[in-house]
């Protein structure tokens, strides 16, 4: 064995024992963002005292980083029109400008810093099975100990779901991105896990899948990257179009996705669907040329979700009137909604029943609903 690869067993084997005594005696799985960028930047600096840092002079790391973004991008697609059908979580994480460079930055750090680290670990030590393997089981060992505090362990159905949910995700990541890192240098490693990473923190909600759907899309995906580069690797060939349509193939993933997209959300087959706003009744809140998502709400739930200051899609006659919920009262074991418009001045002189509720109004989109305005004021 290289006296290189023995410093890097010797690397391996601190850091898996420094997981271990946190795990055991220090028990604080999550590190703070600057004790997690310190960490890092300290194995990034023994790495290179101890083997040096590699130059990544992959040749076809850009024709890599276009398969990863695009396959990337359709992803999280799919994980997202899934959620039209099975409905959202609101995000924990405040959106705005200051929380995503806050909350990425410290994420980009990090992980450059452990794809640095990959990197070199996996090209000075590709002739030495015992190195890779440590290399693959300590990241493996990294995701089990910074999530294991979010999991149960007293049962064995929960001990499975553990299994399926956290460990074997993982070993497909760590699977690929060592494949990955080991063909292509550590730049489109370092795009995948950031475009994995940072959704949490840029889109306001997060599709509500049951886990085991879940843990099956975060094994599969990364089995499909790997067939996808295993083939061509194999081949020794990318087969893609020039570098400078990589615009290109963007702009059409993109408008692919966003027409999927609008079709889920306009067609009402889904818990979540749009309708346009043709009237100024509810304004300022929602303006003529809006449109507003609806959650459909089941029978079952209408008695916690529908009440006084939720904003409601409902039939009236041949109409589907936007209205705030201005008063319930209960008549002969039914309730009688009474409702009006932000901008009315008056209550609306009808009784609104339960069964002519569409939904509930759960967001708001500004502008988009003026073409569907317009043609209906047309026809």
């Amino acid at each position: 064995m290289k006296k290189s690869q023995i410093k890097m067993l010797g690397l391996e084997s601190v850091i898996m024992i420094g997981l271990i005594i946190n795990a055991l005696f220090i028990k604080k799985f999550e590190l703070t963002n600057l004790a997690n960028i310190i960490v890092w930047s300290f194995i990034v600096l023994c790495t290179k005292y101890l083997i040096g840092i590699e130059k990544d002079k992959s040749l076809n790391r850009i024709d890599t980083i276009q398969i990863i973004f695009i396959y990337t991008f359709l992803y999280l697609l799919i994980m997202y029109l899934i959620g039209v059908g099975v409905g959202f979580n609101r995000n924990p994480y405040k959106i705005t400008i200051l929380n995503i460079i806050k909350n990425i930055t410290p994420l980009l750090i990090v992980i450059t810093a452990q794809e640095i680290f990959r990197f070199n670990i996996t090209i000075k030590g590709k002739d030495n099975k015992l190195v890779i393997t440590g290399l693959i089981l300590l990241f493996i060992s990294m995701d089990i100990m910074f999530n294991f505090k979010y999991y149960s362990y007293t049962s064995g159905l929960e001990i499975f779901e553990v299994i399926g949910i956290l460990i074997l995700p993982s070993i497909a990541d760590n699977l690929i991105l060592t494949f990955i890192t080991s063909k292509s240098g550590y730049s489109p490693t370092i795009i995948y896990r950031l475009m994995l990473a940072s959704r949490n923190y840029l889109i306001p909600i997060i599709p509500d899948l049951d886990i085991y759907l879940e843990s099956v899309l975060k094994i599969v995906f990364p089995t499909i990257l790997f067939l996808k580069f295993n083939t061509i690797y194999a081949k020794n060939k990318f087969t893609l179009a020039p570098r400078n349509q990589l615009g290109k193939h963007i702009m059409t993933t993109t408008m692919t996705a966003v027409a999927i997209a609008f079709i889920a959300l306009v067609s009402g087959i889904f818990r979540y669907y749009a309708i346009s706003i043709g009237s100024e009744s509810m304004e300022p809140n929602i303006k003529k040329g809006d449109a507003v998502v609806l959650e459909k709400i089941e029978k079952v739930d209408r008695e916690k979700e529908v009440k006084k200051g939720v904003i409601i899609a409902y039939r009236h006659g041949k109409k589907v009137i936007v209205h705030r919920i201005n008063k319930i009262e209960e008549k002969n074991g039914e309730k009688q909604i009474t409702t009006k418009g932000d901008n009315n001045e008056v209550v609306d002189n009808w009784i609104v029943e339960e069964s002519d509720i569409l939904g509930i109004v759960r967001a708001k989109i500004p502008v988009i609903g003026w073409p569907s305005v317009w043609l209906s004021e047309r026809l």
